[in-house]
């Protein structure tokens, strides 16, 4: 089986060698996304957290913009849901090394040290394993990760995070709580209107990163959070992203991955450089 599994990753790998063309800026002829959310766990934990709506959201409103302005770039999605989403897959299995662009949604471990170091972060699996930074390297194609649950960036020493990276680019999240919520319809006089929901906040992000000159991608992740879920929310949040920051790789200057337009990402691998931690305080943040 694992020589199966080997035997397919390097024949995905030599195929997006092929289409890409060469290595380095450029517009990429494919995007992978990899949704991985969590509902119901076993045991169960506190619902509802609308994990499926959130990867919903996040796939298709990135995907639906990346065809209306590139449409020679491939968008292909994967999800997994709850009991897909366990331990031995997210940690061993090294098909998720395949996908650009990966997301996961749902209970995130709080730091029980209260010192804002976040030495327990974790992502609580449908089994109740826990991925940690250190559980996972991330590289071949993993581009971004975005952590949708509770304070998995809340230690401020990106190095914490290094086991991550693997030529990942960055990696997107929370260092405070965050929430889902979901509020019923604002009626008036004239008649009624839609739900706000948590899982609106990503429905800007692609159209705001993936167009021509938009929003570099740190931008984009904290203004969504910032009007989406605090100003419509109500929500305090401390949005943040840890990224991979490399100078002189292959004739740049330097390399941010907070930074990256859809138009200059990187085909190719990128090796492991100076490693960076950023954050925005929105309102009053909780810390359990």
């Amino acid at each position: 089986m694992k020589i199966l599994i080997s035997a397919l990753l390097f024949a995905v790998q030599v195929a997006k060698i092929h289409a890409a063309g060469y290595f380095g800026y450029g517009l990429p002829v494919y995007l992978d996304q990899n949704t991985n959310t969590i509902e119901h766990y076993s045991p169960a934990l506190p619902e509802p957290i609308r994990s499926h709506s959130h990867g919903n959201s996040f796939a298709n409103s990135l995907k639906s913009s990346i065809n209306a302005n590139y449409p020679g770039i491939y968008v292909n999605r994967v999800d997994h849901r709850d009991a897909a989403v366990t331990y031995n897959f997210l940690v061993n299995d090294g098909s998720i090394q395949s996908y650009e662009m990966i997301f996961y949604s749902g209970h995130g471990k709080i730091g029980a040290s209260g010192d804002n170091t976040g030495n327990e972060a974790a992502f609580v699996t449908y089994e109740h394993g826990f991925v940690r930074p250190s559980s996972k390297t991330y590289g071949t194609w993993n581009r971004w990760v975005f952590t949708d649950f509770c304070q998995f960036l809340r230690n401020h020493n990106p190095y914490f995070y290094q086991n991550m990276f693997g030529g990942l680019h960055a990696v997107f999240g929370y260092e405070s709580n965050m929430y889902f919520y979901i509020y019923g319809y604002d009626c008036f006089p004239w008649g009624c209107g839609g739900h706000d929901r948590s899982e609106d906040k990503w429905i800007p992000f692609g159209p705001n990163w993936a167009k021509p000159n938009g929003k570099k991608m740190w931008d984009d992740y904290k203004d969504i959070n910032l009007y989406e879920q605090y100003v419509v929310g109500h929500s305090s949040n401390a949005p943040a992203v840890v990224y991979n920051a490399y100078i002189g790789w292959q004739g740049a200057s330097i390399f941010l991955g907070h930074t990256e337009y859809i138009t200059n990402i990187f085909n190719g691998d990128v090796p492991i450089g100076t490693l960076k931690h950023e954050y925005v305080i929105n309102g009053t943040p909780t810390y359990n």
